[in-house]
């Protein structure tokens, strides 16, 4: 299981690379722009962001609604390592989550139960969140 930590002691230069990313955002979702980092041996192998569109993985994870299956940044992020090197390096992962408000400023970005849900099927090493 994915040990959830609080983002103060994690990496501050993913957690600045994600701050600008969910800053620049363009999309639909303005009061929630996230943003995702999957870190492989410190390196930063995908960036996820929030999405009013839907993939089928989001059907397995889409705890609230299954009208609510537009794409969180979590599963953005996973998506594209799955597609580009497969599930099994997520083992040696970490995952770095973090939220900008519509104020630009540092929000609570805690994946919610389907991400984690995710997360741990995916068996990851941790998450860190904002």
């Amino acid at each position: 299981k994915a040990t959830m930590t609080n983002w103060k002691t994690s990496n501050d230069s993913v957690m600045n690379k994600l701050f600008d990313v969910a800053c620049s955002q363009k999309t639909l979702v303005k009061t929630s722009r996230h943003a995702t980092a999957i870190v492989h041996k410190n390196k930063i192998i995908s960036i996820g962001v929030n999405k009013l569109k839907t993939h089928p993985i989001m059907l397995n994870y889409a705890y609230v609604s299954d009208k609510k299956i537009f794409i969180h940044s979590e599963i953005d992020a996973l998506i594209k390592v799955i597609n580009i090197w497969g599930p099994d390096i997520l083992k040696q992962c970490e995952l770095y989550n973090l939220r900008v408000t519509n104020t630009n400023r540092v929000g609570t970005a805690k994946p919610c139960q389907g991400c984690m849900d995710a997360i741990t099927g995916f068996k990851l090493k941790r998450v860190f969140w904002t």
